[in-house]
């Protein structure tokens, strides 16, 4: 099997999971500088599950319906644009949609980019290259 088509779908899904987990420690420490209450940093964590949850299942659908690479350097370029939000934001909201972005993002490459995968994989070794 040629894994060359692999290393780019190794290198989008830990982008992704890296760009998910990566922000976290800092988010509270971010919204308390813009004076967030416990609410509203709960909030800036759940938008980012929320948007992320209700947009897995749609993406997942038309990625196996449509090519998936466009949703996954689609997915990649909206990761860069969050990242960029999360420096350009001044208040609680914007942190708010800039993770609304995150999880949109998240949604678009990781089904994806698993399912592209799974499709690379050999017959019956599909489990080992996930």
């Amino acid at each position: 099997m040629d894994k060359r088509p692999l290393f780019p779908l190794f290198f989008a899904i830990f982008n992704a999971t890296l760009g998910m987990g990566i922000v976290a420690p800092f988010l509270p420490l971010y919204a308390q500088h813009f004076g967030a209450s416990s609410a509203a940093i709960g909030l800036v964590f759940g938008v980012f599950a929320l948007s992320r949850s209700l947009l897995l299942p749609v993406v997942g659908r038309l990625s196996d319906r449509w090519a998936k690479k466009p949703f996954i350097a689609g997915g990649l370029l909206l990761f860069s644009l969050s990242s960029l939000a999360y420096l350009l934001c001044r208040d609680v909201p914007q942190l708010i949609g800039a993770r609304v972005l995150h999880g949109l993002a998240a949604a678009l490459v990781m089904p994806a980019s698993l399912a592209y995968m799974g499709e690379l994989s050999p017959k019956g070794r599909e489990a080992g290259h996930m």
